[in-house]
């Protein structure tokens, strides 16, 4: 069995993996190794790989089950497990207002659900020449350095986590289908990492309110928040290198896509698939 080569990339997060071709079924020991980085590094970087959408899907499923999608596509169809993240129009058009355009603001993936995601995997297809790079912020790391009255002004708080008024502010319109299959859930403001312990802030998009708070306050501590936890000294971004495949830990890291590219003259797409996880404590 070959060792698995970890080497990090900065302090804040992440490692690249080498020495491993995810194409090919991995040995029991070979992922062993790498579920311990993943867990260590919150996020991982996996370059030159050649892969199909069921190879990815088929490493996916070494973690956990493949989370289902309520988006659907221009067409009425809902997103496959493995499914394009593009700057395309519904004619496959590069546009300023792709039919997915969420993925451009801070969140953690499905955090509206009920049980969020474990993990989300990027495969990069399609890149701009420059930028279109993906940021990253560690929410462990955030909640580590607030102030300890802030700790204590949010302990036990709990946000309610809404799809529908994410996608109103991002200026998508629910079909009712869409509207039915995604209540409003609460989840705790500060969560704790299910294997590691650790504890973070669970902000993003998707925080509508905090349970009993006025709206107002309750949403400007919820920007107050997100604005501390995205300050780049918890932040890394990654530049995509054709055949990239990330990784990262949606239990303790947010992200979004950076727009500093012409989007409307390059295409931009990755293949993407999300890990279901378990309810938030």
């Amino acid at each position: 069995m070959s060792d698995v080569v970890v080497s990090p990339i900065s302090k804040i997060m992440g490692a690249e993996i080498e020495n491993v071709d995810l194409s090919a079924p991995l040995p029991d020991g070979v992922f062993a190794q790498i579920a311990r980085a993943f867990l260590d590094h919150k996020l991982l970087v996996f370059r030159g790989q050649e892969l199909s959408s069921g190879q990815i899907q088929a490493f996916a499923e070494r973690f956990g089950p493949i989370e289902v999608h309520t988006v659907r596509r221009p067409d009425g169809s809902v997103l496959d497990g493995v499914h394009a993240v593009t700057n395309l129009d519904a004619e496959g058009k590069p546009s300023q207002k792709p039919h997915i355009n969420a993925n451009y603001f801070w969140h953690s993936d499905k955090s509206h659900y009920p049980a969020p995601a474990l993990l989300s995997m990027l495969y990069a297809v399609e890149l701009p020449p420059d930028g279109g790079e993906t940021e990253f912020a560690n929410m462990a790391m955030a909640y580590a350095e607030l102030p300890p009255e802030m700790k204590q002004r949010i302990e036990g708080l709990k946000v309610e986590n809404d799809f529908e008024y994410a996608m109103t502010n991002v200026g998508k319109v629910l079909t009712e289908d869409e509207r039915r299959a995604t209540p409003a859930v609460v989840h705790p403001l500060v969560r704790t990492h299910p294997e590691t312990g650790v504890r973070s802030l669970f902000v993003g998009m998707y925080s509508r309110a905090i349970v009993g708070m006025p709206k107002a306050q309750g949403q400007a501590l919820i920007k107050e928040l997100l604005d501390f936890a995205t300050q780049p000294r918890f932040t890394f971004r990654h530049r995509w290198q054709l055949g990239d495949l990330v990784v990262w830990d949606n239990r303790c890291l947010n992200h979004r896509a950076v727009m500093n590219y012409e989007i409307t003259q390059y295409r931009r797409v990755l293949l993407r698939c999300v890990v279901r996880g378990t309810v938030p404590a």
